[in-house]
């Protein structure tokens, strides 16, 4: 018969518009686990009791519906009226907005390190390279000893490339 709900930190039970107008031996009879501070409302808030540290049930004004909304107040003063009106030496507006600008402070200290990243992912497959020239023909020159002095080497595209010898002595 009876609904609990928790509201603002109270129990609050639902009941009946005959249950909320019994005897308090008759409402506490009706609500198991009734206890000090528990509210009882009907259908609409209509009638609404709450029960006391005395073990009493005391009927608690219902609210009506809400008032029209009140009139708009009229605009504040501003900061820079105010501090006008506390000093009038303050200046312009602008010259007060800019005073209100402190210097530049000092630097911080610069933080530590961040822990380094997750590798990377591979980059894709690059395009293939283009075939290189292969040696044609050799051609060495030999001293009178018969020792190789140095010579040339013909590549596949017709280009010379120079030898040359290094002895170690």
């Amino acid at each position: 018969m009876a609904e609990y709900k928790k509201i603002y930190g109270y129990d609050e039970v639902l009941v009946s518009d005959e249950l909320i107008q019994k005897s308090d031996a008759e409402i506490d009879a009706a609500i198991p686990d009734v206890r000090s501070g528990m509210i009882i409302y009907n259908a609409g808030y209509r009638m609404v009791k709450q029960r006391g540290l005395d073990g009493k049930w005391s009927l608690v004004p219902a609210t009506g519906a809400p008032g029209a909304d009140g009139k708009d107040g009229k605009d504040g003063k501003s900061a820079y009226e105010i501090a006008k009106e506390k000093n009038p030496d303050v200046g312009s507006e602008e010259e007060w907005l800019a005073s209100l600008k402190g210097k530049d402070g000092t630097n911080g200290t610069n933080g530590k390190d961040g822990a380094p990243g997750a590798a990377g992912k591979d980059g894709a497959a690059g395009a293939p390279g283009k075939d290189g020239n292969s040696v044609k023909s050799i051609t060495l020159t030999v001293d009178a000893d018969g020792k190789v002095t140095g010579g040339s080497a013909t590549l596949t595209d017709e280009s010379v490339v120079d030898i040359t010898v290094q002895t170690q002595e």
